[in-house]
């Protein structure tokens, strides 16, 4: 019998007519990157515990998929941007109407691209393949600690524009970041036991996945 832990996880598209296929396909590889990133948390020998992670698009309908899971009674638990400093935890808990359940919900701080300045080197190895601008390093431009930068998407787009170019009809443009593309990409270099000392809520999570491990 194969144990499911189930996160429900703010970003993607979730299908619908109007969506383009493309959307869709970035969607499976978020989520196969999220789930290559918590599965480093599962030892081969716990192969019947599996992570089930699911993109729940916008924060709201993200909240809703996952209040409906625990309704079902199943091993839940919901991923979402945090936007805004650390002491606004209690504020969003209260505004999405998730107090009760605060002990399932986790925040990325600010947002996922906080994780992936909190190791550029991952940035680094990722430009690798492209037409990469060696002139400084990623990590002498990231000024503070990752999880207390503001707006980290906007930071990330600008640093992935000075370091990285991409072709466009034959000529070399700066690279756009692209969210669930390169999010997706990103995402699996992550060292997930650095991203826990630098997070306390991924730290939170791993412990919650662990948690049901040994209870197997």
């Amino acid at each position: 019998m194969v144990d499911k832990i189930s996160i429900i996880v703010e970003g993607g598209v979730l299908p619908h007519k109007n969506i383009a296929e493309q959307s869709l396909v970035d969607t499976t590889k978020l989520e196969e990157g999220f789930y290559r990133l918590f599965g480093q948390a599962i030892p081969e020998k716990n192969l019947h515990i599996q992570v089930d992670i699911k993109m729940g698009s916008g924060r709201n309908k993200a909240r809703d998929i996952f209040k409906e899971r625990l309704n079902k009674k199943e091993n839940t638990h919901l991923l979402i941007d945090l936007e805004g400093r650390k002491n606004k935890r209690t504020e969003q808990l209260e505004g999405l109407e998730l107090v009760n359940e605060k002990d399932l919900v986790f925040f990325m701080v600010e947002k996922m691209e906080a994780w992936f300045l909190s190791q550029p080197d991952k940035i680094e190895k990722y430009c690798e393949d492209l037409l990469k601008n060696k002139q400084t390093l990623v990590a002498d431009e990231i000024k503070k600690p990752a999880d207390e930068i503001i707006h980290p998407d906007n930071v990330l787009k600008t640093i992935l524009k000075r370091h990285s170019y991409e072709e466009k009809r034959g000529k070399q443009v700066k690279r756009r970041y692209k969210k669930l593309k390169d999010g997706a990409a990103l995402l699996q270099l992550l060292d997930l036991e650095k991203l826990q000392d630098d997070f306390e809520d991924v730290k939170r999570l791993v412990e919650a996945i662990q948690n049901k491990i040994a209870q197997n």
